[in-house]
């Protein structure tokens, strides 16, 4: 580190005549004749936009309230991506279409999020953080203006695949960015806050869109988050300090994690379970009218029992992994995905009431199993590969959406031609495989040196 640079270790190397901030290197020195930026009162009145706070006369780390922009764009985000499904109904009947012809619009953003992300990632790693941030919200928003004023199919398409651009590349920057606007100690309450956003979305943001869609239209819910998106945007940029960059990581190291021992199965599992999990996500309007006669008007409360399993989930699934280990967690949410899945396609021949009362416990288990499932997986990854846990993360987050791509696409050819019945089935089989994969192939949590 050169002189007239400040830092804090594995934080921010500060250039005292620019003020430019660069991510420092965990544990490294403090510059010869520099000091360690340890206090408010290093930069006066300037803590908090320096990237953290500290409690009022306590000296106790807190975390950074501009770290709320992040919870905002990613509830935005999330709300965006889970709402889709019970959307799919009024976009058929808008665009006189099939529901199942409506899956490509999830199909395509899935896509584009899956095999886009890595590749943007990889092309604006080392630009400063803070202009890419603003970019990909501001890209998100100008996707979701683009789905309200889409005429046609292709259209929607065409601008779900630049909010599938946008959303991408702000969630592979964000996380990162933000830890590293954390002190260390403070880190960890950091992501749990930043992931918040997700689960806020479930809870939230989707019965609230259901809702708003079942007495208005599909094109108000992208309004919304388009002028959300924005406000996030101007709240990135009066917020983001200047000149954060991180590592530039390039396309063929992303991609060799694939090829560590252990690593194929685990993502061959991801995929095979997002596959089972995101079919009912995706296609839970037509599902609820098979297995319950549910119309439009009790899709949102529904989806709200479906937050409230997703945030359980959250919770949940990794103090599980901790308890029994992380294997276990992933085959036990295997096998009781399996047997709920099993119930729902069943629950098409009982009577319309006892169905209707049995989606609502059914829905939220499923919710509750699936993102347990991703928790414990995603502990089970970073163990497989503890020196390269990120970039084996970010291909586990690649073989999810390849899951939910084909979750759309299959999902909505099945409706199309065998009928709700068949499409219930489908995440069945899904499951079944998923179960064999993480039972009989997936390697018990060990590191691999």
């Amino acid at each position: 580190m050169k002189a007239g640079y400040r830092e804090v270790p594995g934080f921010f190397a500060c250039d005292q005549a620019s003020r430019r901030w660069l991510l420092s290197p965990p544990l490294s020195p403090a510059p010869a004749g520099g000091r360690l930026l340890r206090a408010p009162q290093d930069f006066p009145g300037r803590a908090n936009r320096l990237g953290f706070a500290h409690g009022a006369g306590t000296g106790a780390a807190v975390v950074d309230t501009r770290i709320l922009w992040f919870v905002l764009a990613g509830f935005i985000s999330g709300t965006d991506g889970f709402v889709i499904g019970s959307l799919l109904p009024s976009i058929s009947a808008d665009l006189g279409i099939t529901v199942g012809e409506a899956g490509y619009v999830p199909f395509a953003y899935a896509m584009v999020y899956a095999i886009g992300t890595p590749i943007l990632a990889t092309l604006f790693g080392n630009i400063e953080r803070r202009k890419v941030l603003i970019g990909a919200e501001l890209t998100f928003a100008i996707g979701a203006v683009l789905m309200v004023l889409a005429p046609t199919l292709p259209l929607l398409i065409a601008a779900r695949v630049v909010v599938g651009l946008g959303v991408g590349l702000f969630a592979a920057m964000a996380l990162t960015t933000a830890v590293a606007m954390s002190p260390p100690e403070r880190r960890g309450r950091t992501i749990a806050v930043v992931t918040s956003g997700q689960s806020l979305a479930a809870l939230a943001g989707v019965p609230l869109g259901a809702f708003v869609v079942s007495v208005y239209n599909w094109r108000v819910i992208f309004a919304a988050i388009a002028v959300l998106a924005l406000i996030a945007v101007v709240g990135l940029m009066w917020n983001l300090p200047r000149g954060v960059r991180g590592e530039k990581v390039t396309l063929r190291e992303r991609l060799s994690v694939i090829g560590l021992p252990g690593i194929p199965v685990a993502l061959l599992s991801t995929f095979l379970f997002m596959l089972a999990q995101f079919t009912v996500i995706i296609f839970i309007a037509p599902l609820a009218q098979y297995a319950g006669g549910l119309g439009a008007q009790m899709l949102p409360l529904l989806l709200l029992a479906n937050g409230v399993g997703a945030v359980a989930g959250t919770q949940l699934g990794g103090r599980i992994a901790d308890r029994i280990g992380a294997r276990r967690a992933t085959i036990l949410a295997a096998a009781a995905q399996l047997v709920l899945l099993a119930a729902l396609a069943a629950a098409g021949s009982l009577p319309a009431t006892v169905g209707a009362v049995a989606l609502f416990v059914i829905i939220p288990a499923i919710a509750l199993t699936g993102w347990g499932f991703y928790m414990a997986q995603s502990s089970l990854i970073s163990s497989i590969v503890p020196r390269s846990p990120a970039l084996a993360l970010a291909l586990n987050l690649t073989a999810m959406n390849l899951g939910v791509a084909l979750a759309a696409r299959l999902g909505g050819a099945i409706l199309d031609q065998a009928g709700a019945f068949w499409l219930a089935v489908l995440p069945v089989a899904a499951a079944i495989t998923a179960l064999l994969v993480a039972s009989f192939v997936l390697p018990e949590r060990k590191a691999i040196a």
